[in-house]
């Protein structure tokens, strides 16, 4: 179990994967589990349409954002203070909408988003631009930051 380490005054905006407005969400209908290593709230997600089972890695275009939501009363996350969702339970994912995220790279308002392949994460860059082992997404920057903390994107708005 993971222990706080640090306490702030100030009011969190979010976390990854929580929706950031109340602009209208676009969710996957096809409501699969998470994969035998589990789903990460907030990271992107692919869907296995042979199994029937969402992963945090796959080839192309992502599905969309798993949401970070307790989809039943006594399970939210595999462990305290972790954001990993177990095998075998439902995963929520969001396919448009203003969600919340961590970036790894310094981001800007109305850059482009692109997720790694291989572990889900989001990086930032220029419409277009090719970044390695990675794949632009629909989403775009709204509010940024530095790298490693939390951002707003939406796949409704460049701005």
């Amino acid at each position: 179990m993971a222990f706080q380490k640090e306490v702030s005054r100030d009011l969190a905006k979010g976390i990854p994967g929580q929706l950031a407005s109340l602009n209208p969400t676009v969710y996957d209908t096809n409501n699969f589990p998470a994969g035998k290593n589990g789903v990460t709230a907030g990271l992107a997600v692919w869907a296995d349409y042979d199994t029937g089972v969402y992963d945090n890695a796959g080839t192309g275009k992502p599905l969309g954002i798993a949401m970070a939501v307790m989809n039943y009363a006594g399970c939210f996350l595999t462990e305290r203070g972790s954001m990993k969702i177990e095998p075998e339970k439902t995963v929520t994912v969001i396919k448009k909408g203003d969600v919340y995220v961590d970036t790894t790279t310094a981001a800007v308002p109305g850059q482009k988003v692109f997720v790694n392949n291989t572990d889900g994460t989001f990086s930032t860059g220029e419409a277009g631009a090719a970044v390695a082992g990675s794949t632009e997404t629909d989403f775009y920057v709204v509010e940024g930051g530095d790298p490693g903390s939390l951002i707003l994107i939406s796949a409704w708005s460049n701005r």
